[in-house]
């Protein structure tokens, strides 16, 4: 028999039965979006970088 809380340890199981469904649906959510919101930072990053040196580069004069 496998135990889950083995590789679920923070799921609310007594160890021999797997996580609830709700649970697994809860992670996998939760894991989407947080791929989703990883390269829209990234690109909100490297776009302001690249503002920021457009301003420098109005300032300077250049």
């Amino acid at each position: 028999m496998v135990n889950y809380k083995k590789y679920y340890p923070e799921s609310r199981t007594a160890g021999n039965e797997p996580p609830s469904h709700k649970y697994v649906e809860a992670k996998l959510i939760a894991g989407v979006a947080h791929e989703i919101r990883n390269p829209i930072t990234s690109i909100k990053a490297a776009a302001q970088l690249c503002l920021n040196k457009y301003i420098a580069g109005i300032i300077k004069g250049k």
